[in-house]
Formats: C-alpha cells, sequence, structure tokens
C-alpha cells in the first residue's frame, strides 16, 4: 500500500556556489558518505549530482510527510533540515540509488517507531535540472 509520494526538481546551477562550501556548509545537507560519492568522477558532473541528491532528499521528505499524515502521525513535526541529516542517497548496485534512513533519529523526533517501509526511488539530471521521484509504501 503506498503511503506517501515524493517529486522534487532543482536547477543545478542553483548548485554551483555550493562548491565554495566548507566541508562543514555541505556536511549540513550532505553525509560523508555521499560528499565522497558527489566528489569522484568526471568534475563536471559534480553539480548535478548534488543537485540531485538535494533533489531526493526533498522528494523523500515530501513523500514522508505524506505518509505521516496517511498514518495519521502528525502530532510532531520534522523540519526538511533535519530530514537531511538522516537520509543519504547513495549508489547501490548498478549504480541504482538508494535511500538510506536513520530511523532511530525519527523514532527520537516523532516518539514513536515508524512501520516497516519500502522506499523506491528514481533520479535524473541533465544540464539545467536535477528530478526526483520517491514512493514509500508499507512493508508486506
Amino acid at each position: 500500500m503506498i503511503l506517501g509520494i515524493g517529486v522534487d526538481i532543482v536547477q543545478t546551477q542553483r548548485f554551483k556556489p555550493w562548491l565554495e562550501y566548507s566541508k562543514e556548509q555541505l556536511l549540513r545537507a550532505f553525509s560523508q558518505r555521499e560528499l565522497d560519492e558527489i566528489f569522484s568522477g568526471p568534475q563536471d558532473l559534480i553539480i548535478q549530482r548534488m543537485a540531485s541528491r538535494y533533489a531526493a532528499k526533498e522528494a523523500f521528505y515530501k513523500a514522508l510527510s505524506a505518509s505521516l499524515v496517511k498514518l495519521k502521525k502528525t502530532e510532531k513535526t520534522v523540519t526538511f533540515l533535519s530530514t537531511c541529516k538522516a537520509v543519504s542517497i547513495v549508489s547501490g548496485e548498478w549504480e541504482v540509488p538508494e535511500v538510506v534512513v536513520d530511523w532511530n533519529f525519527f523514532k527520537e523526533i516523532l516518539g514513536f517507531v515508524l512501520p516497516e517501509f519500502d522506499i523506491n526511488l528514481s533520479i535524473s539530471h541533465e544540464k539545467e535540472y536535477a528530478v526526483a521521484y520517491v514512493i514509500i509504501a508499507k512493508k508486506g
């Protein structure tokens, strides 16, 4: 059963100034593993990788918010920036992007254990735009 859907699109050039950010600034939005992946490989893809991961986090945040509404668990809120710290978008098998979630973070913030979720993520990027789509479904 689908609980939430999220989509986000960003202009990649919005992230060009982020190339000048300190590591500490970048760690507010990305995990170390994400930064390692973003800055590896061809230099011309760094901004696209950064933008696509950011869009994926935003899409996850929207899907999670919709899921919490559907589950009637809206007593406490979670911010997008705190979600960025609890969620990593990483390359999995065959370079398929995966969402890695620190569920203990959400348990502490929300005050309850979320049900087991299936999280599906699709990312696409090109020179000017990056888009991400997330579907959260209840397992089983």
